[in-house]
């Protein structure tokens, strides 16, 4: 494997939302830092205390590369929770693509609540580092308080955010490999045409061989940039490629389009009760069955985890929230294996002139989110 960096895997634009979301739902900041410099990949919810004081000053700055470094020696495949030279609590867990290292996942600067801070050390830091006390121990007020179980829990959804991020950056990985592999079935190609131009017959049958073996890649190379290998259906690239035309289209001709969003209820749980190879089991049987359900003019995608996309063409907002009840019932009468019920809610909007692409998923997610809140195994409407 190419020495790639997580960055040039990944649009790090959409792991830091995914970052902010973590962070508004949990309250605890969150970094993720580049295994081979440490530079910051995402920062969310960092407080001032680091900001504008530890990681700004000559002196304290030491400390925090001394830790930086405890982290970088010990940390294998395993999560440290640690407290660094400057008084405060982490936790550190690697994201690991393709067997290597690639980058450290954060959970950065609190406290648990059952310690006494020690204010009087705090002081003393301020001193000895040059801080204005006040406001240096206004940012320690500031920091964040977990219990034990709290942070026991935001660790387990951060594995799995961890383990998608990894999960997400090998599907990459496998792209752009498959693209050096084409790339050197070309050269392959111009380097055995060169050396056999003398012979013009023997120089066609390996142009032939060479224009099948190039097929072949490009073949696999498509399928794994627009295919969702889980549950074989179109990934989110494949999804927002084809929404640009059906959009361009619907404009040019005031045709109809809707979109359904679809989100499996409490999906973590049976991934936590039966694992992740039942879970995955769930998702493949889902994709299945929602796609037996739809026209071949449908776009039906997996948008991320457990949420699903479908584009329904020629189809005003009545039609797509017939079809979304009808996929929801479907669901939850089907009996999984091992798991039994399953639910799922779902969110539908229509497209208008004004709306792009992020505005229309926008609008459906709003909706999917409402029914999420309403108690879940329904369908909501958006309305414009």
């Amino acid at each position: 494997m190419s020495n790639y960096r997580l960055s040039d895997l990944l649009d790090m634009s959409i792991i830091q939302k995914l970052a902010d979301s973590n962070f508004s739902a949990s309250g605890l900041p969150m970094t993720l830092t580049d295994a081979i410099d440490g530079s910051f990949l995402v920062k969310s919810g960092w407080p001032g205390i680091c900001t504008y004081f530890h990681r700004v000053n000559s002196l304290s700055v030491e400390q925090c590369n001394i830790s930086d470094n405890y982290v970088n020696e010990h940390l294998d495949k395993n999560i440290i929770k640690y407290r660094c030279n400057n008084g405060l609590w982490h936790i550190a867990m690697p994201v690991i693509v393709a067997g290597r290292h690639m980058a450290t996942l954060f959970l950065t600067q609190f406290w648990f609540d059952w310690e006494e801070i020690d204010r009087q050390y705090f002081i003393d830091q301020a001193q000895k580092y040059g801080f204005d006390k006040d406001s240096y121990l206004s940012s320690l007020d500031r920091m964040p308080v977990f219990s034990n179980d709290k942070v026991d829990y935001i660790v387990a959804y951060d594995k799995a955010l961890v383990k998608f991020i990894s999960d997400l950056a090998e599907q990459s990985l496998k792209v752009i490999e498959g693209q050096e592999e084409l790339k050197k079935a070309n050269d392959l190609l111009e380097m055995r045409v060169s050396e056999r131009t003398a012979d013009l017959a023997e120089v066609n049958r390996l142009l032939l061989l060479e224009i099948a073996e190039r097929k072949h890649f490009e073949g696999k190379l498509r399928e794994l940039s627009e295919i969702d290998h889980l549950t074989m259906i179109y990934n989110r690239r494949k999804l927002f490629e084809l929404m640009g035309f059906e959009l361009e289209k619907t404009k040019r001709y005031s045709r109809p389009l809707s979109i359904i969003m679809l989100d499996l209820d409490h999906f973590k749980k049976i991934n936590d009760r039966y694992g992740h190879n039942i879970g995955d089991n769930v998702l493949r049987t889902t994709a299945h069955i929602v796609n037996e359900m739809l026209r071949k003019v449908d776009v039906f995608a997996r948008y991320g985890g457990e949420e699903f996309i479908i584009l329904c063409t020629e189809t005003d907002l009545d039609g797509a929230v017939a079809l979304a009840e009808k996929i929801r019932f479907t669901i939850e009468k089907f009996n999984f294996p091992l798991v039994g019920q399953v639910t799922v809610s779902a969110g539908v909007a229509e497209h208008v002139d004004e709306f792009s692409e992020s505005a229309l998923i926008e609008k459906a997610d709003a909706a999917l989110y409402s029914a999420k809140k309403r108690g879940r195994n329904r369908v909501v409407i958006a309305r414009n």
